[in-house]
């Protein structure tokens, strides 16, 4: 009884595939071994808060000496408002300025310390 040969070229498949599943189980275990702490996975994930959800955003990076004392900081808004509209009317005021940085310089002066 004769066994067919498998050919060159399907020889050197099975060996990219078993690199493959090889070079994937050695970075699973080294993720295990020295990397898994560091990241969180599912349940446990404590998921980051973005500066426009952080009341305290402006606070912590002086703080943390990223923002200079006198430095300026300009804060706007991209959205529409259209979500949030009815429950923030009366806590804004619209401006219509010139796109440049003397209208907003003219027109908001006013300085805020952090």
């Amino acid at each position: 009884m004769r066994v067919p040969r498998v050919g060159h070229q399907r020889q050197e498949q099975l060996l990219r595939l078993l690199a493959v599943i090889g070079a994937i189980a050695v970075a699973y275990l080294l993720w295990r071994a020295f990397g898994s702490d560091r990241v969180h996975v599912g349940s446990r994930t404590k998921r980051g808060v973005g500066p426009d959800d952080d009341p305290e955003f402006l606070r912590k990076l002086a703080e943390r000496g990223e923002l200079q004392s006198g430095e300026k900081v300009v804060a706007y808004i991209t959205g529409e408002g259209l979500k949030t509209l009815d429950a923030t009317r009366d806590t804004f005021s619209m401006h219509e300025i010139d796109p440049t940085l003397d209208s907003f310089d003219t027109e908001f002066a006013k300085e805020v310390s952090v």
